[in-house]
């Protein structure tokens, strides 16, 4: 009987001992409150993974940004470098076209009997380089560059005022005339010094019919221009600068130099400034009710033009399809989330925690 009696009272004692110690209920608290911190614990990580998936989805569009500029900075390096050399092309073979011919197109007799035209029609002061000095052969010379390169831009605003006024016949004649004047004389000039110097075989009229055909094609290629081929036209373009640069190489020395920098800066000036001739006509011809005029303007055709259009146009395509694709991944990754939060079973509070505690330790 005291065994039976002493059971309860040290069993009552225990049970008073781990009441009243302060850290039981922090030594094994009770399931709802352990699966409410797991919960918050598991949405705390999947914000921070979200967080993260969209860093680095940032990531990863930033570097897709830099590798297509860099894409698109290489491609218009290329293009820029192909239209140089477009552009680069023609010029040289003129320049390498008129030195050839200056070269080997001439006699010392040629020489001087050019030299002595051009003074006659051209100076207004003879240039005598054995008894003037330099300075005085350098101010003549001055002089008479400057009458010429007066005479060009007298002439170019013609141009620009017949132009402006829609005078196109008269313009479009004088043009003609000009171009067929210069493959026809001085391009028989330049062809009768290369017969007489090569000593080579030809008559008088299969001269004169050569050089006929010589110039009505050049006419047709450069001015009118329809079922003939680019290249033909553009040979001739060359072949007229490259009889321009022979005639002109007959000034002296002196005249030659001056001549060449002030239609340097003149160029300059009719293209750069406002009240320049060939800027005016620039614009008269950019309006939209602008008339055609084919003249002597080698036109250069830049490279896959075509293609750098559909290129770009593909380029652009593909950007947008990857940006909608991200964001219907951003939009899934979204709703996943949201599906996985409303899916969880909600918790319910417990207010009596302190009793649950004590019937799952009995």
């Amino acid at each position: 009987m005291e065994g039976d009696d002493n059971e309860p009272s040290s069993t009552e004692h225990h049970d008073n001992t781990m009441s009243s110690s302060p850290y039981r209920l922090h030594s094994s608290p009770n399931p709802p409150q352990r699966r409410q911190r797991q919960k918050h614990a598991d949405d705390d990580q999947q914000h921070t993974g979200d967080d993260d998936d969209e860093y680095s989805s940032d990531d990863d569009d930033y570097s897709e940004e830099e590798e297509e500029e860099e894409e698109m900075s290489i491609k218009e390096l290329m293009y820029a470098a192909n239209s140089y050399h477009t552009i680069a092309k023609p010029v040289t073979i003129t320049m390498i076209l008129a030195a050839l011919a200056v070269i080997f197109i001439n006699t010392q007799t040629t020489i001087e009997q050019g030299a002595a035209q051009m003074a006659s029609t051209y100076y207004v002061f003879s240039l005598d380089t054995s008894s003037d000095s330099k300075t005085t052969t350098l101010a003549k010379s001055f002089i008479n560059t400057l009458v010429m390169v007066s005479a060009i831009c007298t002439m170019t605003f013609g141009i620009v005022l017949l132009y402006k006024f829609r005078c196109m016949k008269l313009l479009i004649g004088y043009m003609i005339f000009s171009s067929a004047t210069l493959l026809g004389v001085l391009g028989g000039v330049m062809l009768e010094v290369a017969v007489d110097k090569y000593r080579i075989p030809m008559d008088v009229f299969s001269f004169v019919f050569g050089l006929y055909n010589f110039a009505l094609v050049g006419i047709i290629a450069v001015f009118y221009q329809r079922g003939v081929p680019s290249i033909v036209t553009r040979a001739y373009l060359v072949a007229t600068s490259v009889i321009l640069s022979w005639q002109l190489s007959h000034f002296d020395d002196w005249t030659a130099w001056t001549l060449l920098i002030m239609l340097a800066l003149y160029d300059l000036c009719a293209v750069l400034t406002p009240c320049g001739p060939l800027k005016a006509l620039v614009n008269l011809m950019s309006r939209d009710d602008a008339p055609e005029m084919p003249g002597l303007l080698y036109e250069a055709e830049l490279p896959s033009t075509s293609n750098r259009q559909q290129q770009n146009q593909q380029q652009q395509l593909r950007s947008l399809s990857q940006i909608q694709q991200r964001q219907k991944q951003r939009e899934q990754t979204i709703s996943s989330t949201q599906s996985l939060q409303h899916s969880e079973p909600a918790v319910p509070a417990s207010s009596d925690a302190p009793n649950a505690v004590s019937s799952s330790l009995e």
